[in-house]
This record gives structure tokens, sequence and C-alpha cells, in this order.
């Protein structure tokens, strides 16, 4: 069984698009991630994929509490950048089609406020640490390349500020690419 396992287990690459926002944001931040994963089977149509990413996150908040004007120079966008450690479950329906879900811990690296061109640095403002909840689906199109969307449900209030409380969440569409590990790519 170990050998099995072994056998089936590949590195890859992935990244993509990630449409962002914080509680009570006005509007999305639209940024990208990228990272690498290891796919490692565990029997009966299952898999383990740990990953280690690097992503962008945030949220645009209008000046204006009645009536928000996603072009206004004014907006506040909340610019983060993370270092995210999902550790996902997949749960292959066939050769193509899998669900994943699994925890995920993310480091902040980086928060700036950017305001009609100005940045100041926010990393006082958030906390260090996030726990959040993926789930989401995937595509294999072919031994190689796969197609995946996620969602991200922040469980950590963010905020410093024990008056007001901030949970990141986004969504995460994305390909990936497996290398091959001197042993093909067989499934099941």
């Amino acid at each position: 069984m170990a050998t099995q396992a072994q056998q089936g287990v590949h590195l890859g690459i992935k990244g993509g698009v990630s449409f962002t926002d914080m509680t009570d944001a006005d509007a999305s931040r639209v940024t990208g991630f990228g990272g690498l994963f290891l796919n490692i089977p565990l029997g009966w149509h299952w898999y383990l994929q740990p990953e280690v990413l690097y992503a962008g996150q945030g949220g645009v908040y209008g000046t204006s509490g009645y009536y928000f004007d996603p072009n206004s120079p004014y907006n506040t966008t909340v610019s983060m950048g993370y270092v995210q450690v999902p550790l996902m479950f997949q749960f292959h329906v066939n050769r193509v089609f899998y669900l994943e879900f699994g925890p995920q811990v993310e480091f902040l690296t980086s928060a700036q406020n950017i305001n009609n061109g100005t940045k100041s640095d926010a990393m006082d403002e958030y906390k260090k640490n996030d726990v959040d909840l993926n789930f989401g689906f995937g595509l294999n199109c072919g031994p190689v390349v796969s197609l995946f969307a996620r969602y991200n449900l922040g469980l950590t209030d963010l905020s410093t500020d024990p008056n007001v409380s901030y949970y990141n969440r986004g969504v995460q569409v994305g390909i990936g690419f497996k290398f091959p590990n001197g042993r093909g790519y067989n499934r099941y």
C-alpha cells in the first residue's frame, strides 16, 4: 500500500486569480496567487494536497456610507499579502471531476492602505495569522493539467482593534501543473 501511494505522489505548481474582500467591504479586490503543492493519493479516490502559496487579499472601502462609486480615487483599497498553507482533502468522483475541502493557515507578510494613490503601512491594524476553511472543486484535464475554483472563508477576526471585526473571504480560480515523478501519472 505504501509503495502504491509513493508511486502516485506528484509535486506541482499552481496559480491564478483571486477575488477577495473583507467584512463590510464595498467591493472585491482582484489579485493573484501562486505556489507549490504535493498531490498524495490516500486510497479509494481520496487525495491529500498540502500547498504553500503566496496570495494577495484585501478589499475596497468607499468614502460614503450611502453610495459607493467604484471609480472614485478617494476609495481606500486594503492591500494585503499572505503566505497561505492549505491542507486540502480531495475526493475524485471520477478521473476528471473532484471535490475538495480543508483548513488553511495564513501568515500576513504585508498590509497597506491605498487612498488616492498614496500608500500607508497598515501592518499594525491586522493580526499576523489567520485560520480559514476552504472548499471547492476541480477538473483534471489529463494527467498533468487541472483547473480549479475554491472559496476561502476566514474564521479569524483580523482586526487588532477590539471595536472592529474584519474577516477575509474570497474566491480563487486557477490552473495547476503536475510534474512527472518518474513513474508516470497513474490514477486509481
